[in-house]
């Protein structure tokens, strides 16, 4: 049936990659952390205060107080989330050189 004689060319098939844009969002801006006022109260400059309150002579604040294991414990908690942070900014050092290696 009329097949014998035609010729049939071969398809050439290319693949190309294209790998995917690489999103690097900015890193956060620094934080800017506000002004804490520190004032230890013992026995002795409380008496003070109070004396100076009731002369109308102090500043009417209210004082919140941390016990020694308080005070520990918000330090610990502090410096937790300093090590979490930094280890945080290397992982994410560590996937950018990654990904520039690559580009």
């Amino acid at each position: 049936m009329g097949s014998e004689g035609q010729s049939v060319e071969p398809i050439e098939i290319t693949r190309v990659e294209i790998p995917a844009a690489r999103y690097h969002p900015p890193m956060p801006s620094q934080v800017a952390f506000s002004e804490v006022k520190w004032k230890v109260l013992t026995p002795n400059t409380m008496e003070q205060y109070l004396a100076d309150l009731e002369a109308g002579e102090a500043s009417i604040n209210a004082y919140y107080g941390l016990t020694t294991q308080g005070y520990e414990n918000l330090s610990n908690n502090i410096a937790d989330l300093k090590r979490y942070l930094s280890q945080l900014k290397s992982i994410v050092k560590y996937y950018r050189e990654i990904d520039e290696e690559k580009e």
